[in-house]
């Protein structure tokens, strides 16, 4: 019991700063939004994904993709941005290309 107590501890605290850094997006995020003209008040919802690089067994973090479903189109939003949260590119699938 002890073990699992420790494992599960030490994931919080490795996991606790990628989370954090997770949360800072937000704000690259509504600035995106707002290059592309789109209104905060359109997304329904926001899925944020870590983009990990997996070499023989483990893996690190290199990126976030944001996944933003939209209120005016069917489909999303998405939003690709480095592990330190800069945007790189963003597109539209669905109906929501273009838009």
């Amino acid at each position: 019991m002890r073990t699992v107590l420790q494992v599960v501890c030490l994931s919080a605290i490795v996991l606790l700063p990628t989370q954090a850094l997770a949360l800072t997006c937000r704000t690259e995020i509504k600035e995106e939004l707002k290059r592309l003209d789109i209104a905060v008040e359109d997304i329904e919802w926001v899925r944020l994904q870590a983009v990990i690089q997996s070499r023989r067994g483990d893996g690190r973090l290199i990126g976030w993709k944001a996944w933003l479903t939209r209120k005016s189109c069917d489909g999303q939003t998405v939003v690709n941005m480095s592990y330190t949260c800069r945007v790189k590119d963003s597109y539209g699938t669905g109906a929501c290309k273009g838009n």
